[in-house]
Parts: structure tokens; sequence; C-alpha cells
């Protein structure tokens, strides 16, 4: 996932298995927002034996939108979870 705020950006790379702290790390950018930053969020993701990929680009300008990518997250991660 990488993370833009006012041109400047970063990328982590997390295991989809810690949920609680990628949550945390999306909560954390609440701030940023408020003080009028938006924050695009651009994100890659391939399937297990798939040379296919997806991306996701998405420019958050509220904290509710943020919210529901957190909630968004922790939906993806249980969902995996489950499958394995």
């Amino acid at each position: 996932m990488t993370i833009r705020i006012n041109g400047r950006g970063f990328t982590f790379e997390v295991d989809m298995c810690d949920e609680d702290m990628i949550v945390t790390m999306i909560s954390s950018l609440d701030p940023f927002i408020k003080e009028g930053y938006p924050i695009r969020i651009i994100q890659s993701s391939t399937q297990a034996l798939s040379k296919s990929q997806s991306f996701l680009s998405e420019d958050l300008r509220t904290s509710s939108e943020l919210t529901r990518l957190a909630d968004d997250v922790r939906k993806l991660v249980r969902t995996r979870r489950a499958r394995f």
C-alpha cells in the first residue's frame, strides 16, 4: 500500500494477518485529513499462483472515508483468514 500526503508518499508492506497494525496505521492518518490534506491510497494486490495484479487508487478527504477504508480492510482480512 502506498500513501501520499501533500505530494509525498510512503509505502508499506505488511502481512494480511496483522489486522490490528494495519487498522492502527490507517487510523493514525486522521489528523492529516482534519488539517485539510487529502490522502491518496494506492493499493495493489495479486492472487496466489496468478500473474494478474489489481490496483486501487483513491483520494480520502474526510474522516468517515478513512474509517470506511479501515472497516474494508478488517473485512478483507477476516475473509482471507476464513479461507485459510
